[in-house]
């Protein structure tokens, strides 16, 4: 398992390989919970590097309106 950089939430690497929701930089792969992280991602890579930031459980509480973290 993995954390999405974006949104800080747990993701199965194996599902986000064969659903194209991965991206590299620096020379490792991220993986991400929906294409609209990993595209925020992609945009600005060195805004979402520190492995989770402070204020991640915000932004995933925040993100989870979007509907696509719903559980």
């Amino acid at each position: 398992m993995s954390k999405d950089p974006v949104c800080g939430m747990e993701i199965d690497e194996r599902k986000a390989k064969t659903q194209g929701l991965t991206a590299e930089f620096g020379g490792q792969v991220r993986f991400f919970c929906s294409a609209d992280c990993r595209d925020q991602f992609k945009k600005d890579p060195t805004h979402h590097w520190e492995a989770y930031p402070a204020d991640a459980v915000q932004k995933a509480q925040q993100h989870g309106q979007h509907g696509h973290h719903a559980k």
